[in-house]
């Protein structure tokens, strides 16, 4: 690996960090941590003063704490249409801005029910071993399989939604059945 390879390497275990991990960044910028990237991190950060994802995450609710955002150049509504996944980062920023302006989310479901307990019969198998003998049959566990594309692929959106949920937004219901063609 040569040097470009790594510092592109580098660069984007810092910017994955912005996103996923802004409060380490943060904590970084004040000192703590001493190990190489905490310390290249405030080399950079000292040396060109970055207004980053955090770092602006930061003042804009600090704003909105104040009051003080409102009267800028916020929008009158913010819509989000087809994201069937963003970052809790993201997620929480948007319920900040919600405090001062409507924020919409579009969200596809793929099921009128309630499909979030649902699991994989892999997943079950494990539970049940991991047990070790507390339940003797496995119905007094109560888990439920269901929907099996649900259960193996529905990790993300129900990640997402769930997301979402925990701003206790108000929810409008709009699923139609299929046709039978």
């Amino acid at each position: 690996m040569d040097i470009y390879q790594l510092s592109k390497h580098i660069a984007s275990c810092l910017d994955q960090y912005l996103i996923y991990r802004p409060e380490m960044i943060l904590r970084w910028e004040k000192g703590r941590g001493n190990h190489w990237q905490a310390v290249l991190w405030r080399h950079i950060a000292y040396e060109s003063k970055p207004v980053h994802w955090p770092r602006a995450s930061k003042l804009l609710r600090d704003q909105i704490r104040k009051g003080s955002a409102r009267g800028r150049a916020v929008p009158q509504r913010i819509c989000i249409f087809g994201i069937s996944s963003l970052p809790p980062y993201h997620i929480g920023i948007l319920g900040e801005v919600a405090k001062i302006t409507t924020v919409k989310f579009f969200v596809l479901n793929p099921s009128m029910e309630y499909w979030f307990d649902i699991i994989s019969e892999q997943k079950v198998e494990k539970i049940i071993r991991e047990q070790r003998g507390d339940y003797h049959v496995p119905e007094m566990l109560h888990l439920e399989t269901g929907n099996s594309l649900l259960a193996s692929m529905g990790h993300l959106g129900k990640d997402f939604i769930s997301l979402i949920m925990a701003f206790d937004p108000i929810e409008y219901t709009l699923f139609e059945e299929p046709d039978s063609d």
